[in-house]
C-alpha cells in the first residue's frame, strides 16, 4: 500500500513538474503565461473546440520571433498539456495565481514568505512564553495568599509572637516573584 502511494506521489511530482517545465518554456519563448494564451482558447473550452484551434495552429506560419521546431514544440506540449492532462494542467494552474517560473523573479515572495513566518514566529512565541510565565506568576501569587492567609488564621489562633509574624512577612515580601517579560523584552533588551 506504501509503495503504490509513493508510486503515485511520484506521478504527481513528475507531471507537476513537466507542466512547469512546458510552460516555462512557452513563457521563456513567447512572453504568455499559459497555453490558453497560446491557442486563443477560453479555459472552459470543450474537446473539439481545442482540436479545431490546434489544427489551426499546426497549419499556421510560425512567428518570426521562433523557429519552426520551437514552434512545433509548443504546439505539441499545448496540445499533450490542454488535451491530454488538461485536469492536472488547470489544477496547476489554479494552485498558482502568479506563476512565477524562476527564482529570480520570485525572490519576493519567499522574502515576504520568510518575514511574514517569522513575526507569527514570533508572535506565537511571544504568547506561548508570556501565557507560561503569567501562569507560574500566578501561581506564585496564589501560594503566597494561601500562605498570608493560614498565617491570619495562625495569627488569631496565637501560636506565633507578633515578631514571629512581622519578620516573616517581611521575608515574604522579599520573595514577590517579579512580573513577567515577553520574549521581545528578552530578545532585544540591551
Amino acid at each position: 500500500m506504501k509503495l503504490l502511494l509513493l508510486i503515485a506521489h511520484c506521478i504527481a511530482a513528475s507531471y507537476y513538474t513537466t507542466i512547469k517545465d512546458k510552460v516555462k518554456n512557452l513563457h521563456d519563448l513567447t512572453g504568455l503565461s499559459t497555453y490558453y494564451e497560446f491557442c486563443g482558447l477560453s479555459e472552459n473550452a470543450t474537446r473539439d473546440q481545442i482540436k479545431r484551434a490546434f489544427r489551426k495552429l499546426k497549419k499556421a506560419p510560425h512567428p518570426p520571433s521562433l523557429t519552426s521546431e520551437q514552434y512545433k514544440k509548443l504546439v505539441d506540449d499545448g496540445y499533450s498539456l490542454i488535451f491530454g492532462i488538461r485536469n492536472a494542467y488547470d489544477e496547476f494552474l489554479s494552485n498558482s495565481k502568479y506563476i512565477y517560473l524562476d527564482e529570480a523573479s520570485n525572490y519576493r515572495n519567499h522574502f515576504y514568505l520568510m518575514l511574514l513566518v517569522g513575526i507569527f514566529a514570533m508572535i506565537f512565541l511571544d504568547l506561548f512564553v508570556y501565557g507560561i510565565r503569567y501562569v507560574w506568576y500566578y501561581d506564585r501569587l496564589e501560594r503566597q495568599r494561601i500562605a498570608k492567609k493560614e498565617k491570619k488564621r495562625a495569627r488569631s489562633k496565637g501560636s506565633q509572637t507578633d515578631g514571629d509574624v512581622v519578620e516573616n512577612d517581611r521575608r515574604d515580601s522579599k520573595k514577590q516573584p517579579n512580573p513577567p517579560t515577553s520574549v521581545m523584552q528578552y530578545l532585544f533588551r540591551r
